[in-house]
Protein backbone atom coordinates (compact mmCIF):
# COMPACT_ATOMS: atom_id res chain seq x y z
CA UNK A 1 0.00 0.00 0.00
CA UNK A 2 1.43 3.60 -0.52
CA UNK A 3 1.05 6.25 1.25
CA UNK A 4 0.87 10.15 0.87
CA UNK A 5 2.85 12.46 2.60
CA UNK A 6 2.03 15.93 2.74
CA UNK A 7 4.82 18.84 3.92
CA UNK A 8 3.81 22.74 3.92
CA UNK A 9 6.32 25.53 4.67
CA UNK A 10 6.14 29.17 5.21
CA UNK A 11 9.91 30.88 4.72
CA UNK A 12 10.88 34.58 6.11
CA UNK A 13 14.08 35.55 3.95
CA UNK A 14 16.53 36.94 4.98
CA UNK A 15 19.06 38.55 2.89
CA UNK A 16 19.35 36.57 -0.19
CA UNK A 17 20.96 33.31 0.79
CA UNK A 18 18.58 30.11 0.20
CA UNK A 19 17.35 27.80 2.52
CA UNK A 20 18.61 23.79 1.57
CA UNK A 21 15.94 21.40 2.23
CA UNK A 22 16.37 17.63 2.78
CA UNK A 23 13.40 14.94 3.64
CA UNK A 24 13.59 11.38 4.27
CA UNK A 25 11.32 8.99 5.89
CA UNK A 26 13.55 6.21 7.89
CA UNK A 27 16.84 7.41 7.13
CA UNK A 28 15.46 6.89 3.52
CA UNK A 29 16.27 9.92 0.69
CA UNK A 30 12.60 11.60 -0.23
CA UNK A 31 13.67 14.71 -1.79
CA UNK A 32 15.89 17.77 -1.79
CA UNK A 33 15.59 21.20 -2.61
CA UNK A 34 16.11 25.01 -1.91
CA UNK A 35 13.75 27.83 -0.35
CA UNK A 36 15.41 31.03 -2.42
CA UNK A 37 12.31 33.27 -1.78
CA UNK A 38 9.62 34.63 0.57
CA UNK A 39 6.69 31.77 0.99
CA UNK A 40 3.71 32.88 2.53
CA UNK A 41 0.21 31.40 3.00
CA UNK A 42 -2.97 31.88 1.48
CA UNK A 43 -5.43 34.03 3.88
CA UNK A 44 -8.30 32.98 2.72
CA UNK A 45 -9.11 28.71 2.43
CA UNK A 46 -12.13 28.67 2.94
CA UNK A 47 -13.03 29.49 -1.01
CA UNK A 48 -10.74 26.79 -2.47
CA UNK A 49 -12.31 24.11 -0.52
CA UNK A 50 -14.60 21.25 -2.04
CA UNK A 51 -18.00 21.02 -0.49
CA UNK A 52 -18.68 17.94 -1.84
CA UNK A 53 -18.52 15.51 1.08
CA UNK A 54 -19.26 17.64 3.43
CA UNK A 55 -23.11 18.50 1.97
CA UNK A 56 -23.08 14.36 1.54
CA UNK A 57 -21.82 13.72 5.21
CA UNK A 58 -24.26 16.49 6.81
CA UNK A 59 -21.20 18.70 7.85
CA UNK A 60 -22.10 21.74 6.14
CA UNK A 61 -21.83 23.50 9.17
CA UNK A 62 -17.86 22.76 9.20
CA UNK A 63 -17.56 24.94 6.28
CA UNK A 64 -20.15 27.92 7.15
CA UNK A 65 -18.70 31.26 8.02
CA UNK A 66 -20.97 31.49 10.73
CA UNK A 67 -19.22 30.97 13.65
CA UNK A 68 -20.65 28.65 16.89
CA UNK A 69 -18.48 27.35 19.74
CA UNK A 70 -21.23 25.24 20.98
CA UNK A 71 -21.72 23.58 17.71
CA UNK A 72 -17.92 23.91 16.83
CA UNK A 73 -18.46 26.08 13.80
CA UNK A 74 -15.77 28.02 12.08
CA UNK A 75 -14.98 30.59 9.87
CA UNK A 76 -12.04 28.97 9.02
CA UNK A 77 -9.90 32.06 9.80
CA UNK A 78 -7.01 30.59 11.24
CA UNK A 79 -6.05 27.93 8.80
CA UNK A 80 -3.94 29.87 6.75
CA UNK A 81 -1.93 26.84 4.74
CA UNK A 82 1.09 27.84 3.39
CA UNK A 83 2.29 28.49 -0.75
CA UNK A 84 4.95 25.91 -0.65
CA UNK A 85 3.41 22.50 -0.41
CA UNK A 86 5.34 19.35 -1.08
CA UNK A 87 3.35 16.32 -1.74
CA UNK A 88 5.20 12.86 -2.19
CA UNK A 89 4.29 8.97 -2.72
CA UNK A 90 5.76 6.74 -0.21
CA UNK A 91 5.89 2.99 -0.09
CA UNK A 92 4.60 1.47 2.93
CA UNK A 93 7.45 -0.83 3.62
CA UNK A 94 9.68 2.07 3.99
CA UNK A 95 7.42 3.85 6.55
CA UNK A 96 8.83 3.89 10.26
CA UNK A 97 11.40 5.56 12.26
CA UNK A 98 11.20 9.52 11.74
CA UNK A 99 9.71 11.84 9.53
CA UNK A 100 13.15 14.01 9.40
CA UNK A 101 13.63 17.76 7.56
CA UNK A 102 16.50 18.76 7.46
CA UNK A 103 17.25 22.96 7.26
CA UNK A 104 20.40 24.38 6.20
CA UNK A 105 19.65 27.91 7.38
CA UNK A 106 22.92 30.35 7.71
CA UNK A 107 20.95 33.41 7.26
CA UNK A 108 21.40 35.26 10.12
CA UNK A 109 23.25 38.26 11.62
CA UNK A 110 24.36 35.95 14.82
CA UNK A 111 27.55 38.25 15.77
CA UNK A 112 29.24 37.88 19.13
CA UNK A 113 26.13 35.81 20.66
CA UNK A 114 23.19 38.19 19.81
CA UNK A 115 20.91 37.46 16.58
CA UNK A 116 18.91 40.15 15.43
CA UNK A 117 17.56 39.05 12.32
CA UNK A 118 17.44 35.29 10.72
CA UNK A 119 15.58 33.44 8.11
CA UNK A 120 12.69 32.09 9.33
CA UNK A 121 11.09 28.36 8.44
CA UNK A 122 7.37 27.55 9.63
CA UNK A 123 5.87 23.92 8.94
CA UNK A 124 2.42 24.02 9.33
CA UNK A 125 1.28 21.37 7.53
CA UNK A 126 3.05 17.44 8.16
CA UNK A 127 0.76 15.11 7.09
CA UNK A 128 0.73 11.20 6.20
CA UNK A 129 -2.15 9.14 4.94
CA UNK A 130 -3.06 5.75 2.64
CA UNK A 131 -2.98 7.16 -0.40
CA UNK A 132 -6.38 5.09 -1.59
CA UNK A 133 -8.10 7.62 1.16
CA UNK A 134 -7.71 10.73 -1.54
CA UNK A 135 -9.45 8.64 -4.61
CA UNK A 136 -12.37 10.27 -5.37
CA UNK A 137 -11.86 14.43 -4.49
CA UNK A 138 -10.83 13.07 -1.07
CA UNK A 139 -14.18 11.05 -0.08
CA UNK A 140 -12.45 8.31 2.33
CA UNK A 141 -9.85 10.48 3.92
CA UNK A 142 -12.72 13.09 4.66
CA UNK A 143 -15.28 10.70 5.95
CA UNK A 144 -12.66 9.17 8.30
CA UNK A 145 -12.60 12.66 9.47
CA UNK A 146 -16.63 12.92 10.34
CA UNK A 147 -16.35 8.96 11.64
CA UNK A 148 -13.52 10.40 14.14
CA UNK A 149 -14.89 13.99 15.05
CA UNK A 150 -18.42 12.33 15.69
CA UNK A 151 -16.55 9.09 17.81
CA UNK A 152 -15.46 11.86 19.93
CA UNK A 153 -18.36 13.69 20.61
CA UNK A 154 -20.92 11.13 20.69
CA UNK A 155 -23.36 10.38 23.53
CA UNK A 156 -23.58 9.92 26.18
CA UNK A 157 -21.38 12.64 26.60
CA UNK A 158 -23.37 15.31 24.96
CA UNK A 159 -26.43 14.25 27.01
CA UNK A 160 -23.97 14.13 30.03
CA UNK A 161 -25.05 17.29 31.77
CA UNK A 162 -23.08 21.20 30.66
CA UNK A 163 -20.15 20.44 33.33
CA UNK A 164 -19.19 17.37 31.36
CA UNK A 165 -19.42 18.76 28.29
CA UNK A 166 -17.28 21.80 29.25
CA UNK A 167 -14.83 19.33 30.54
CA UNK A 168 -14.89 17.18 27.22
CA UNK A 169 -14.57 20.52 25.40
CA UNK A 170 -11.29 21.54 27.32
CA UNK A 171 -10.27 17.77 26.75
CA UNK A 172 -10.17 17.95 22.80
CA UNK A 173 -7.65 20.32 23.12
CA UNK A 174 -5.11 18.02 24.22
CA UNK A 175 -6.22 14.95 21.67
CA UNK A 176 -3.43 14.21 19.02
CA UNK A 177 -4.64 15.22 15.58
CA UNK A 178 -5.17 13.49 12.28
CA UNK A 179 -3.66 13.03 9.88
CA UNK A 180 -1.79 16.00 10.19
CA UNK A 181 0.54 17.08 13.50
CA UNK A 182 0.43 20.02 15.33
CA UNK A 183 4.10 20.00 17.08
CA UNK A 184 7.15 18.38 16.57
CA UNK A 185 11.22 18.17 17.62
CA UNK A 186 13.55 20.88 16.90
CA UNK A 187 16.93 19.40 17.29
CA UNK A 188 20.39 21.62 16.69
CA UNK A 189 23.73 19.89 15.58
CA UNK A 190 25.28 22.68 17.93
CA UNK A 191 23.41 24.31 20.95
CA UNK A 192 26.15 26.55 21.45
CA UNK A 193 23.36 29.35 20.53
CA UNK A 194 20.24 27.70 20.63
CA UNK A 195 18.74 24.19 22.83
CA UNK A 196 16.85 21.62 20.68
CA UNK A 197 13.08 21.66 21.83
CA UNK A 198 9.98 20.68 21.17
CA UNK A 199 7.50 23.28 19.20
CA UNK A 200 4.36 23.98 17.57
CA UNK A 201 3.52 23.67 14.12
CA UNK A 202 2.80 27.49 14.39
CA UNK A 203 6.31 28.26 15.63
CA UNK A 204 8.96 30.06 13.53
CA UNK A 205 12.58 28.30 13.46
CA UNK A 206 15.66 30.75 12.43
CA UNK A 207 18.91 29.01 11.75
CA UNK A 208 19.63 25.22 10.66
CA UNK A 209 18.16 22.59 12.44
CA UNK A 210 16.04 19.09 12.06
CA UNK A 211 12.76 18.66 12.01
CA UNK A 212 12.06 15.04 13.42
CA UNK A 213 8.38 13.52 13.81
CA UNK A 214 7.82 10.01 14.70
CA UNK A 215 6.20 7.51 12.57
CA UNK A 216 4.04 5.30 14.21
CA UNK A 217 1.36 2.51 13.64
CA UNK A 218 -1.91 2.60 15.19
CA UNK A 219 -4.81 0.04 13.79
CA UNK A 220 -2.31 -1.29 11.22
CA UNK A 221 -1.99 2.37 9.53
CA UNK A 222 1.13 4.31 9.48
CA UNK A 223 0.59 8.17 11.15
CA UNK A 224 2.56 11.42 12.15
CA UNK A 225 3.08 11.52 16.01
CA UNK A 226 3.12 14.96 17.75
CA UNK A 227 5.50 15.84 20.23
CA UNK A 228 3.31 17.48 22.50
CA UNK A 229 0.19 14.84 22.19
CA UNK A 230 -0.94 11.41 23.72
CA UNK A 231 -1.44 9.22 20.63
CA UNK A 232 -3.77 6.90 23.11
CA UNK A 233 -7.69 6.89 22.25
CA UNK A 234 -9.79 8.45 19.49
CA UNK A 235 -7.71 11.04 17.17
CA UNK A 236 -9.27 14.50 16.80
CA UNK A 237 -9.71 16.16 13.45
CA UNK A 238 -8.98 19.85 13.24
CA UNK A 239 -9.62 22.32 10.42
CA UNK A 240 -6.04 21.61 9.19
CA UNK A 241 -6.97 17.98 8.60
CA UNK A 242 -10.05 19.26 6.56
CA UNK A 243 -7.83 21.12 5.02
CA UNK A 244 -5.67 18.37 3.70
CA UNK A 245 -8.19 16.15 2.79
CA UNK A 246 -10.07 19.06 0.95
CA UNK A 247 -8.49 21.76 -0.53
CA UNK A 248 -8.64 21.85 -4.10
CA UNK A 249 -5.10 22.67 -5.12
CA UNK A 250 -4.04 19.46 -2.74
CA UNK A 251 -7.11 17.05 -4.41
CA UNK A 252 -5.71 18.43 -8.18
CA UNK A 253 -2.18 16.76 -6.97
CA UNK A 254 -3.62 13.74 -5.35
CA UNK A 255 -5.78 12.94 -8.41
CA UNK A 256 -2.74 13.90 -10.47
CA UNK A 257 -0.91 10.91 -8.69
CA UNK A 258 -3.35 8.92 -9.07
CA UNK A 259 -3.60 9.39 -13.06
CA UNK A 260 0.45 8.83 -12.95
CA UNK A 261 0.06 5.48 -10.83
CA UNK A 262 -2.92 3.89 -13.11
CA UNK A 263 -0.53 5.18 -16.23
CA UNK A 264 2.41 3.13 -14.77
CA UNK A 265 0.25 -0.23 -13.98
Amino acid sequence: MKYTLVVGMEYEIFHMRPANIAISVNDRFVDYFSLDKNYGAVDHVLPEINPKWYHELNKSHWISTNVSKEKMESSWGNVKLPKCIKVYQIDEEHLGGFLKIKVENKNSDFTNGFMKHSSLLKIPLMALFPSHMADNDGEKLLKTIARLNNAFWANPFMDAGLEKRKLRESAAGLKHTWPNVDSYFVRRESEIHEKSKEVTTEFKVGGSFTAEIPVEKKHKVFFLRSAFRDAKGFFLPSYWSMSIASYKPLLNIYNEDQRSNNTQN
